[in-house]
């Protein structure tokens, strides 16, 4: 999006010329195209600027959930989904009633992000919401004071950095805290580290028991995955203890101070100030369909390795890969080996081939 910078330039004046005490390391000038680009009780308009939103339900600074679907005009120019994703749990989260608690009353109201403060707070490095924008109190981890049309307040520090799959475009999914194309996705386990299977494009960890999972997790065991939520949740202080914050509707345990996820939390990456399980892929190859970057008689496919069957469908002999399949990849095939439970033909989210009636996709199969 081409941007204004003689518009944005006026705004960063008039903010420094009223004395405004900006922290000058820590300040950008705001343009959007995502709503979540924009600070609590903002929406972003088809001309990607951040402008105030008046909050469903009438009240002030609900969080700047109203400002979650994204604008029409935007999402057509721009080719995003501009439907919230995930059904009943989005719905509710969008209700008035689901404003975060204020601060007013003189207890702390924990946060991992703006949206977990009330507008006119800012959610500051202690974690905790505090009254005033962002002039007054530093903004927390991953998110910075921004000079908007109406006033500096906290925004992400990445433009591609989300907290959950509606943050991002509709052939995006959020990984990792980043909006990440859906070619990126895994496909089949053997892309993620050991005793993790790739479920809807994600790698998680297999379990058979809940004590196998990272913390705010539980075993699906039916599945043999991790992934359910041990405490679900709408804001951070719904998680009741400051050192939890609430990421996608689950509460996890709180990063340190500079965004790490250290010994004992079980998780790997910091996503919106919370540790969670790392799903990306152990990408060791860039030759889609060649065998560059791997050992003679192997072929990368999705940034993986994978043994090379197609002269002899009989020479899969490695205990954990026996089988000779086909597996189609951006329209080609190849003939590579496998078992029978990985490297299935069912679903891809990669390739836009998602499972329906709820189920889910494990390494090809719907489950």
């Amino acid at each position: 999006m081409k941007r204004s910078l003689g518009v944005l330039g006026l705004f960063f004046f008039a903010a420094l010329a009223s004395g405004c005490p900006l922290y000058s390391d820590n300040v950008v000038s705001v343009e959007c195209i995502y709503a979540t680009d924009c600070p609590v009780g903002y929406r972003c308009t088809s001309a990607g600027f951040c402008v105030p939103s008046t909050p469903h339900g009438g009240t002030p600074g609900d969080g700047g959930l109203a400002s979650d679907a994204r604008n029409d005009a935007v999402g057509d120019a721009l080719g995003r989904d501009v439907t919230t994703e995930g059904g009943a749990s989005d719905a509710a989260r969008e209700s008035s009633t689901d404003a975060p608690p204020s601060s007013d009353a003189g207890s702390a109201v924990f946060c991992g992000n703006p949206n977990d403060c009330l507008g006119g707070e800012t959610c500051s490095t202690d974690g905790i919401c505090h009254p005033g924008n962002c002039t007054m109190s530093p903004c927390i981890n991953q998110y910075q004071c921004g000079v908007t049309p109406s006033g500096p307040a906290c925004v992400r520090g990445d433009a591609k950095g989300c907290g959950a799959d509606r943050q991002c475009f509709a052939n995006e999914r959020c990984l990792d805290g980043t909006c990440t194309a859906m070619t990126e996705l895994c496909t089949d386990r053997a892309q993620c580290g050991p005793a993790k299977a790739c479920a809807d494009g994600r790698c998680v960890a297999t379990c058979t028991a809940d004590g196998q999972c990272a913390p705010g997790y539980l075993c699906r065991t039916a599945l043999g995955i991790c992934g359910a939520k041990a405490v679900t949740c709408l804001h951070t202080n719904d998680c009741k203890s400051h050192d939890q914050v609430c990421v996608d509707g689950a509460c996890v345990p709180r990063c340190a101070a500079v965004g790490a996820c250290g010994a004992g939390t079980g998780a790997g990456v910091c996503v919106d100030n919370g540790c969670v399980p790392s799903g990306n892929v152990l990408a060791e190859c860039d030759g889609q369909g060649t065998s560059t970057g791997c050992a003679i008689g192997s072929i990368c496919l999705h940034h993986r390795c994978y043994a090379s069957c197609a002269a002899d469908a009989g020479g899969c002999t490695a205990p954990s890969a026996p089988l000779c399949k086909t597996v189609t990849v951006a329209g080609a095939s190849y003939a590579i080996c496998g078992t029978t439970e990985t490297l299935g033909s069912e679903c891809d989210l990669a390739a836009g081939k998602a499972c329906t009636d709820a189920k889910t996709c494990i390494d090809g199969y719907c489950r």
